[in-house]
C-alpha cells in the first residue's frame, strides 16, 4: 500500500490513505500531518472523521471495540433468524415433495 502511495504522494486519496495507515500504526503526528494536506485540498465528513479519530485515539479504539461487539451480536441474530427461517422452508420443501 505504502507503494502506491509514494508512486502518487500529491494525490488527495494517497494522503487520506497514509492518514488511515498511521492511524493503524498508531503514528498520530504523520496521521495528523496526511489529514491536513488533504482537508487544504477538499475538506470532506471522511477527512473530518480521521481528524477526530487523531485527536482522541482513546475513543477510536473504545468505538472501534463497540462495533466489534455489535457485530458479533448481530452475527448471533442473523444466525438464529437464518435457523427460524430455515425451519419453516424445511417444512415446506418437504410437504410439497
Amino acid at each position: 500500500m505504502m507503494g502506491l502511495i509514494e508512486r502518487r504522494r500529491d494525490h488527495r486519496e494517497s494522503r487520506i490513505v497514509a492518514a488511515e495507515v498511521a492511524i493503524v500504526r498508531q503514528e498520530w503526528d504523520r496521521a495528523w500531518a496526511a489529514l491536513e494536506d488533504a482537508y487544504r485540498e477538499n475538506a470532506s465528513a471522511r477527512i473530518c472523521a480521521l481528524f477526530a479519530a487523531v485527536a482522541d485515539p482513546e475513543l477510536l479504539v473504545a468505538e472501534l471495540a463497540r462495533l466489534a461487539r455489535e457485530a458479533e451480536r448481530d452475527e448471533t441474530r442473523l444466525a438464529a433468524i437464518g435457523q427460524l427461517l430455515d425451519r419453516p422452508l424445511a417444512a415446506r420443501v418437504r410437504r410439497s415433495t
